[in-house]
């Protein structure tokens, strides 16, 4: 991190636009946000699994805080902490949009919401909330995944993590319309995750955010086990 460039417009977790020195701008989790280490884990975890079948994640990075940054009051009262934060890739003229993943119809979204909807499954989504572009034909982003991977909410588990496996967690949307050759795609990238893949991501975890070894170990599991199966439910989606 270079600069904070404001205080958090809301949310839980208080993230705040920031520049990094690649030098562009980013919304940053600081290491000390309200809601726990794992939450950043599942951050990072989910936008690199995202990368890893093209779906539409926002990009995401680990973010070093410097110790001429730390004391920055990103929330009312709360300072910002040295440490390693979790930043979002900021969307240009971004809206927020809940609920159902919305224009289906516009720019590439067709395609863009099948790596939606298998990410959601994949990774057991929960209060989905996306990113329109609204200068590019309102393309569709993923964004805010800190409450993903069961039972959902800031911590997850391996006892829910192994309960879970197995079952079916689609996202709640009409799925009219998509591209057959996106689903063929997104389909194949499930099918192909393996999990050499999977535990580079989870190696990547910076140890400060105190997520344990044997939890990780479940985690790799689940996501390795449970990909052909989301593969074989998105393959049927109509």
């Amino acid at each position: 991190m270079v600069a904070p460039l404001g205080t958090s417009p809301g949310g839980g977790s208080g993230s705040f636009p920031c520049l990094v020195s690649d030098g562009q701008k980013w919304f940053v989790k600081a290491p000390n946000q309200s809601q726990g280490g794992m939450v950043l884990a599942t951050e990072y975890i989910v936008s690199r699994l995202g990368a890893l079948i093209k779906a539409p994640t926002c990009v995401g990075e680990i973010i070093w805080v410097p110790s001429e940054l730390a004391g920055f009051e990103f929330q009312p009262g709360v300072r910002l902490a040295l440490g390693y934060g979790h930043g979002t890739l900021m969307v240009a003229d971004a809206i927020e949009v809940r609920g159902a993943p919305a224009r289906r119809s516009e720019d590439d979204n067709r395609r863009r919401h099948v790596g939606i909807f298998a990410m959601y499954d994949w990774c057991w989504g929960s209060d989905e909330q996306w990113l329109h572009c609204t200068t590019d034909d309102w393309r569709i982003y993923s964004h805010d995944h800190g409450w993903y991977l069961p039972p959902s909410g800031p911590t997850w588990d391996a006892s829910s993590l192994i309960a879970s496996v197995h079952l079916p967690h689609p996202l709640p949307a009409d799925t009219a319309g998509l591209d057959r050759e996106a689903v063929a795609n997104v389909a194949g990238r499930l099918d192909a995750v393996d999990r050499t893949a999977v535990r580079d991501i989870l190696m990547g975890l910076p140890l400060a955010w105190g997520v344990d070894d044997s939890d990780l170990e479940v985690l790799g599991w689940f996501l390795e086990e449970r990909a052909p199966e989301v593969a074989t439910r998105l393959r049927a989606l109509s």
